[in-house]
């Protein structure tokens, strides 16, 4: 049975992580080397997001019920990575 709230849920997590590793190929090179440990935090975060996100894509296309698990790792990874990202723009913005 086809659930849409993990179908909708996923692809919401997909589309802020595609849009998150867009971010850090925004930023030039000097940048991304001036904050090497945030940039690569913040870039696998969000492909660790983009993992759970097709997870829950994949889970509710299938049974249609997303694990306790997922739903408290989408939460620990994604305030993780707005972390991330608060810290690496306020690192740039220092710079600049």
């Amino acid at each position: 049975m086809v659930s849409i709230t993990p179908l909708v849920v996923g692809a919401g997590f997909v589309a802020v992580a595609i849009g998150g590793l867009l971010e850090v190929t925004g930023y030039d090179e000097e940048q991304r080397r001036a904050h090497r440990r945030l940039a690569q935090v913040f870039t696998y975060g969000c492909i660790v997001m983009l993992g759970l996100g097709g997870f829950a894509i994949w889970t509710g296309a299938t049974s249609g019920v997303l694990p306790v698990w997922a739903v408290v790792a989408l939460a620990v990874v994604t305030v993780g990575v707005l972390w991330a990202q608060w810290k690496l723009r306020r690192a740039i913005d220092a710079d600049e």
